[in-house]
């Protein structure tokens, strides 16, 4: 894929920073520790997909099986990228430069990047499906999950079982069972595929991290991103960016942690039905939009490419990749924004129930 025109002197104040996030997992088998993170602090004012895409899809996506926002993939596969196809659908997920929905007929169609396969859907009929890094995953009616594309550290490797949700990250899945305990798969260098004991309702993959909700309604995160540090209380949604967490607690509250380079962490006050995290560009940006009550959204964190000036009107979902998001508005069509390199914005026709952006595609 071309790389995106930078302005010099963005480029510059950026370097300057230091600090960029945590550093990809090594390679199966790599004996060097995990690298440090820079100290340097840095107050460059910016915004931000789910992921996400997620993942999502606006936060509460992750107990349907489609994750949050997620940006933080990058993928280098040069294959072209065909066009959307023009359809209906009940569910869409974007990954690395991938993306993929169900139809209503309940089976699966990807667009996109497909350098490992990971446009390849298998046939049959699914109700969730989720796109991470080079590698996609979706659940069966028969609450199996099937993953295809990378298999790079097992991250395409779902377990036997039945699951009521699943979320893709960059290296590694996730996914909740019918016992509602969490099992993770893939690359474990920091941790990420560990999930702890216990009962969840929801599940998010980021890159280097994961996050749970418990059925007290409490957040568990693992993994080694500096967005793991969950706060106390009671949360009814939770996204999982890049580097960055944030949920919504039970009185409609937004709360963030983990990097604030860019106040993609600052949530507004307010109260909002569903949040999603994106991702952070070390060049560029990071942001994070939220769904109000009455339906209007609202994203902080930097604007640099437009990805945080969310257009009016009324939605039931929202996604925030690194560069664009998207949204559902209450007549399930989806109108994305920000930059629209390689056609990201250009979301296709038709109506949708759900949504998730990753590193360049929406949908």
């Amino acid at each position: 894929m071309k790389a995106l025109t930078r302005p010099a002197a963005v480029a510059a104040v950026l370097i300057l920073a230091a600090c960029v996030g945590d550093a990809p997992p090594p390679s199966p088998g790599a004996s060097d520790s995990p690298a440090e993170e820079a100290t340097t602090t840095i107050t460059a004012a910016t915004s931000a997909p789910a992921t996400t895409i997620t993942a999502a899809t606006s936060a509460p996506a992750a107990t349907t099986g489609v994750p949050p926002a997620t940006a933080w993939i990058d993928q280098e596969d040069e294959t072209p990228d065909p066009s959307p196809p023009r359809m209906k659908f009940t569910a869409a997920s974007a990954g690395g430069y991938h993306s993929c929905g169900i139809l209503t007929d309940g089976t699966i169609t990807c667009w996109g990047n497909n350098g490992s396969g990971q446009a390849n859907a298998p046939t049959g009929q699914f109700t969730a499906v989720t796109a991470g890094g080079g590698h996609s995953c979706g659940i069966r009616t028969d609450g199996t999950i099937t993953c295809w594309g990378d298999r790079d550290d097992g991250r395409a490797a779902a377990p036997a079982g039945q699951f009521t949700a699943a979320a893709a990250g960059e290296y590694h899945s996730c996914g909740i069972r019918t016992n509602e305990t969490i099992t993770c798969w893939g690359n474990n260098y920091y941790g990420q595929a560990d999930a702890p004991t216990g009962k969840y309702t929801a599940v998010t993959a980021g890159r280097v991290h994961s996050c749970g909700i418990r059925t007290n309604n409490t957040i568990t995160c693992w993994g080694g991103s500096r967005a793991t540090d969950a706060p106390t209380g009671q949360f009814t949604a939770v996204t999982a960016g890049e580097s960055h967490s944030c949920g919504i607690r039970t009185d409609g509250t937004i709360t963030c942690w983990g990097n604030n380079y860019y106040g993609e962490a600052n949530a507004p006050i307010g109260q909002f039905i569903a949040v999603t995290a994106g991702g952070e560009d070390s060049l560029i940006s990071g942001h994070s939009c939220g769904i109000r009550t009455n339906n209007t959204i609202t994203c902080w964190g930097t604007p640099y490419w437009g990805q945080a000036n969310a257009p009016t009107g009324k939605y039931t979902a929202a996604a925030a990749g690194l560069l664009p998001s998207c949204g559902i508005r209450t007549n399930n069509t989806i109108t994305c924004w920000g930059t629209n390199e390689y056609g990201v914005t250009d979301a296709p026709t038709g109506k949708y129930t759900a949504a998730a952006a990753g590193l360049l595609p929406s949908c």
